[in-house]
């Protein structure tokens, strides 16, 4: 849709004018003549925004604009000072209803010096407009499809090519976490290192890892108490053989003493009875006596002196006989070389000290083997978000033909966008106002020497490849208000 007539009354300076424009039309002639006061008409008319806040001419209390399509659309607008604003939009005749939603939907404010601002854009901000026009179906089940998840990146605002291109970057959270990764890795790769050096040469963690320890040392202490159960049977046999002399030598004294004390009695009793003699009458019955109890004396002597050795010598026969048992016990025991057993266990709890640094290190290498999948698979998530924008401008519908990214660098035709020639430039600002435009495909262009010094004529010819309308001023040394239709 394009402007076919414009007709304008009482705006800024303009008292009445009217315009049959063609494709391009260019607004030209000197300062203050009203070249900008058409475009900011013809951007009220249709978005009921201007540049400036008053249009109405001075000294008037109404401002009337008019634009015909050749469409059949009219869209009729006052402006008032001291009533209230009016439009009528009429299609082939008939009324639309809801004027103002209608007019959004065909033209936007964006289509106000889409050239210049795009040309005056640094490089970052004109790829970012580019991208703007790309229309590329990517939604957010399509980044969890491909990458497994929603990347940490992702931004619902952001193009789908500025998305990858964070996605893949340096300061990307992929790009940081596998760096993190391969940094744990070396660190971990180094520990490990550390660790095997602390390990007895030809360390071989298995010949010790299944050993009970602690039934090496029973071994051993069982080998200990049976060689002391061996000392202590033979201590006790010796011990009894000493018992047994001891024994005999307290029997024989006992005997002695026995012996001795007889003798003494013989004598006292004798004594008694010399005593006695003297008192023969008085006493000679008690003589008697007496006579007969020295008498009983000697079989008592000999009976006590049986008894004590009858119990000797049964005391003696059972520890002769217990001592013949201990020593044929003892001829069936050997005794155990208990060193070795202790030199083995000793062995096996020096080496089982190593195991928790072997341990670590086998942790540790299984730690590597999982970050280094992880990292893969980082790795795997950033080229595929380096790769997915070639393989996505292969098939979209691109507005600009010859768009690529590489290593997230936007190219035209192979170059930067700051790399293009000012005929390149032009061609790229004109499809993106195109691309922006709304149903009115009209572009509104102030100050085209502001931005246009070299090739005028092949901005002109770029514009009329376009299909799009272009209202162009530009300053000249003409008295009046000219436009030119090309």
């Amino acid at each position: 849709m394009k402007i076919s007539k414009v007709s304008f009354k009482n705006i800024y300076g303009i008292t009445e004018r009217t315009i049959t424009p063609g494709d391009v039309n260019i607004i030209s002639g000197e300062n203050k003549l009203g070249k900008t006061s058409i475009l900011d008409a013809i951007q009220t008319t249709v978005s009921n925004k201007g540049l400036r806040p008053r249009i109405i001419r001075n000294g008037e209390t109404e401002a009337e604009m008019i634009i015909e399509t050749d469409t059949g659309l009219e869209i009729n607008r006052l402006k008032r000072s001291e009533k209230s604003d009016s439009v009528k939009v009429t299609q082939q005749g008939q009324k639309v209803s809801s004027p103002e939603s209608y007019l959004q939907t065909l033209f936007s404010t964006e289509q106000f010096n889409p050239i210049k601002d795009f040309l005056d854009k640094k490089p970052r901000e004109k790829n970012k407009t580019l991208l703007s026009i790309c229309k590329i179906d990517f939604p957010q089940e399509r980044y969890v499809e491909e990458f497994g998840e929603l990347p940490t990146d992702y931004d619902s605002g952001s193009h789908v090519l500025e998305n990858l291109e964070r996605i893949q970057s340096k300061n990307g959270k992929y790009y940081k976490d596998r760096e993190d990764n391969n940094r744990i890795i070396s660190h971990k790769r180094a520990t490990a290192e550390e660790i095997k050096l602390t390990l007895p040469v030809g360390y071989n963690a298995d010949d010790y890892r299944d050993i009970d320890i602690s039934k090496l040392y029973e071994e051993y202490h069982k080998a200990q108490e049976h060689n002391k159960q061996i000392e202590n049977i033979g201590t006790e046999v010796t011990l009894k053989k000493a018992e047994i002399e001891s024994v005999e030598g307290r029997c024989e004294k006992k005997v002695k003493d026995i012996t001795d004390f007889c003798e003494f009695q013989k004598v006292s009793k004798k004594k008694e009875i010399d005593d006695i003699d003297e008192q023969i009458k008085q006493l000679e019955i008690k003589k008697k006596g007496i006579q007969t109890e020295i008498e009983g004396l000697d079989d008592k002597r000999d009976s006590d002196i049986e008894t004590n050795r009858i119990a000797r010598d049964e005391w003696i026969l059972k520890s002769k006989s217990q001592i013949e048992e201990k020593e044929a016990q003892l001829e069936t025991m050997k005794e155990i070389d208990a060193e070795p057993l202790k030199v083995k266990a000793d062995e096996v709890a020096s080496m089982k000290e190593y195991l928790r640094d072997y341990d670590r290190v086998e942790q540790i290498k299984k730690d590597i083997e999982e970050l280094k999948v992880k990292s893969d698979a980082l790795t795997t998530k950033i080229e595929k978000a380096r790769n997915l924008p070639g393989i996505l401008l292969a098939t979209a519908n691109m507005p600009i033909q010859g768009v690529t990214v590489e290593n997230g660098e936007i190219l035209i035709n192979g170059l930067p966008i700051e790399n293009l020639n000012e005929g390149d430039s032009y061609k790229i600002a004109i499809e993106i106002a195109k691309a922006k435009a709304g149903e009115l495909k009209v572009i509104l262009v102030d100050g085209f020497e502001k931005f246009c010094t070299k090739e005028k004529n092949l901005f002109i010819e770029k514009a009329k490849e376009s299909g799009l309308q272009f209202f162009i001023t530009e300053v000249s040394d003409h008295e009046e208000l000219t436009i030119m239709t090309i």
